[in-house]
């Protein structure tokens, strides 16, 4: 029987560890900025030693390349929510689109200010393009037959312009509900009068 529960211990305390890393990599993250992390630095943080931290990390760069692959996927996850409403008005899936964004900021606001501070729009829709492309391929009606680059470009678009509108708000607007922001874009559009509205 104890052998049999070893290997979840083992299993526990590498979780454990872990996510004492990924917790002082966000806390320095927030703090200096992710190009001035050291390995000394993150190992103080989390507790541990330098030689636990390379036991789970070949670098501090690996360990960047893992946090922001969390990062995309959630963000992608948020972009992505009600793709299978088809039901939903375009403003009901931005408001919920935008309202699912907020709440991931929401976890851990500094990160993402940091994140958002170092990356331009076109960055972040090229990081996210294949994800979101994939969820919305995987939403399609059966026997779908996509143009690749209409797909392309549609998905770029509504990635782009749902991110600046949340940048935006999130960098600037912050004590405005997020809700409000999508009733003045669903306003502007309905009345083409964009031009009116600012």
């Amino acid at each position: 029987m104890d052998a049999c529960k070893s290997p979840q211990k083992v299993d526990r305390r590498v979780v454990k560890t872990q996510k004492a890393i990924r917790q002082a990599f966000r806390k320095l993250a927030s703090e200096k900025g992710i190009g001035k992390i050291t390995v000394s630095a993150l190992a103080r943080e989390a507790d541990i030693d330098r030689k636990t931290f390379y036991l789970h990390f070949p670098s501090i760069d690996a360990l960047v390349e893992k946090e922001s692959n969390i990062l995309i996927e959630r963000v992608a996850q948020a972009l992505t929510a009600p793709a299978g409403e088809r039901e939903i008005s375009t403003p009901q899936f931005m408001r919920r689109v935008l309202v699912e964004l907020k709440a991931v900021t929401e976890e851990d606001p500094e990160l993402y200010r940091n994140v958002i501070a170092k990356m331009s729009i076109d960055q972040m829709v090229e990081a996210l393009r294949e994800p979101v492309r994939k969820a919305v391929l995987a939403a399609a009606p059966a026997g779908f037959k996509p143009d690749d680059a209409a797909v392309d470009y549609a998905v770029r678009f509504y990635i782009a312009g749902t991110l600046s509108i949340f940048t935006e708000w999130f960098t600037n607007d912050r004590n405005r509900p997020i809700e409000s922001i999508v009733d003045v874009v669903e306003q502007a559009a309905n009345e083409r009068r964009i031009i009116d509205a600012v």
